[in-house]
């Protein structure tokens, strides 16, 4: 016999099946309408509307926010037909942007890459680079060989001194070099290379096809690389690059609201500085001063008071720069600021330097005798043109600040650096050959050894060749 309520039960409970498969076969043509999309689609789908193309890789929002440069000059090639739609370099947004594709970088830093092409045109007329070439045997010390090579970075060959610093500035390269690889989704060449990290990177002329920080006005075989400033730099009183822009955006102010004063601050370490100070003595118009550096990371007491951090150097309106040992250490700093920069006449070239303009509209720098001569006349011209000072300051923010020295053109020139070097040089390889005996049937076979230790390998073990060694006791108190 049939209860009437049991029949009602598996009326519903097949309802409630039906429903379930009906509800499971909308959810699957759901997920497949999206399986079917590519992954730029998706990302269409899924998030906002972006400026960029779909090539690029995620644009990081940048912290800074200057305030806008006035400058009559007109913009340079800022935009660029990227896919379907125009790009335009924002440097709010961008600035920090490592991972800008080709197209973009070309958009954005047009006229970037002098240095580059100068070194590779120098090359393609007289010979190309071979493996010779980049063996560093001839230098003591101050010397990294290393090879890019898969989309992977090797170091091959260091050579330090011992005393730690140069170590430092090699890591800070190979880390800039690394960070222009893996934030870059396209293909890079492969490629094997020496570069020097000393102020001064070939004292006997050997003339050598080195990568170098820096190069005589003379040696056009040297190609310039992105100083390791750029990533940071040693000292605890600047730090990287990117924190020292956002120190200078915190501060900056209106050009006409800063103080009315020339400033500089270093060590009397060559004649072009004891000229400056001598120069700029007793002048209405002077902060310039000396500071005594008896170590890497520290200075006198008596020039505790006149120490001025790179930020603060912007609230003048008039900054000084000078070479060093070599070149200018700091311009890449001070120029970030909507200050006029004064510069005398150059020995040392740097990777900017063809964007320098010294007079016209379009003036961003004030240059100078080397001997600074002629420093008091100019300076009694800038204030007394005030406007003509502020136009000059405005320009050297809007070229270089805002788009010439932004951290995104530094993975730009490395990724061209590599491609220019590739087409004048050679394929490298990966693995030696290395003939080995057996020890039982005396017979031989050829292994493969790595031709280098990958970056990630080495930023763990750089040190450890100047490190004290680990003893029995260092580890038993876990010193090691």
């Amino acid at each position: 016999m049939a209860f009437p309520h049991a029949s009602r039960k598996k009326t519903a409970f097949g309802l409630c099946l039906s429903l379930s498969i009906v509800f499971l076969l909308a959810g699957l043509l759901y997920l497949r309408q999206w399986a079917d999309l590519s992954p730029l689609e998706l990302k269409s789908h899924t998030s906002t509307p972006s400026k960029t193309n779909g090539n690029q890789a995620e644009k990081p929002v940048s912290s800074l926010n200057f305030p806008p440069s006035q400058s009559p000059a007109d913009e340079l090639h800022t935009t660029g037909k990227l896919g379907n739609g125009e790009w335009k370099f924002d440097p709010t947004e961008d600035a920090e942007n490592y991972g800008l594709d080709d197209a973009q970088c070309d958009a954005a830093f047009p006229a970037l890459y002098f240095e580059i092409d100068r070194a590779a045109a120098w090359w393609r007329s007289n010979r190309n680079i071979t493996l010779e070439d980049v063996d560093i045997s001839w230098k003591g010390s101050g010397m990294v060989r290393a090879m890019i090579y898969g989309h992977q970075l090797y170091v091959i060959e260091p050579r330090y001194n011992g005393e730690g610093y140069d170590i430092r500035r090699a890591l800070a390269l190979l880390s800039s070099i690394h960070r222009a690889v893996v934030a870059y989704h396209g293909t890079i060449p492969n490629v094997e290379f020496s570069f020097s990290i000393n102020d001064v990177p070939d004292p006997d002329h050997a003339a050598k096809p080195v990568w170098t920080l820096r190069r005589r006005v003379d040696a056009k075989e040297k190609w310039l690389m992105p100083d390791f400033g750029y990533w940071s730099w040693d000292l605890d009183l600047n730090g990287s690059y990117e924190q020292i822009r956002r120190e200078i955006a915190a501060i900056e102010t209106d050009f006409r609201e800063k103080k009315p004063l020339a400033v500089w601050r270093g060590a009397k370490s060559n004649n072009v500085r004891t000229d400056l100070l001598n120069v700029a003595a007793g002048r209405t118009w002077s902060d310039v001063k000396e500071i005594a550096w008896p170590g890497m990371t520290w200075f006198r007491s008596e020039s505790q008071g006149e120490f001025i951090r790179i930020a603060d150097l912007c609230r003048y309106k008039f900054v000084i720069q000078t070479e060093g040992a070599s070149y200018f250490s700091r311009d890449k700093y001070l120029q970030n600021c909507d200050s006029v920069i004064i510069m005398h006449r150059r020995q040392w070239v740097d990777n900017h330097h063809h964007l320098l303009i010294t007079e016209g509209l379009d003036q961003n720098v004030v240059e100078v005798e080397r001997d600074f001569s002629d420093l008091p006349l100019k300076m009694d011209y800038l204030l007394s043109h005030p406007i003509e000072a502020e136009r000059i300051a405005n320009n050297g923010a809007k070229t270089f600040r805002d788009r010439y020295l932004t951290p995104a053109v530094q993975t730009c020139y490395w990724r061209r650096l590599f491609r220019r070097w590739r087409e004048v040089s050679f394929e490298p390889y990966l693995y030696d050959d290395l003939e080995e005996e057996d020890a039982v049937t005396s017979q031989f076979s050829t292994k493969k050894k790595l031709r280098g230790v990958p970056y990630e390998t080495y930023v763990r073990t750089a040190f450890n060749d100047y490190m004290p060694k680990c003893t029995w006791a260092r580890k038993i108190s876990r010193m090691c």
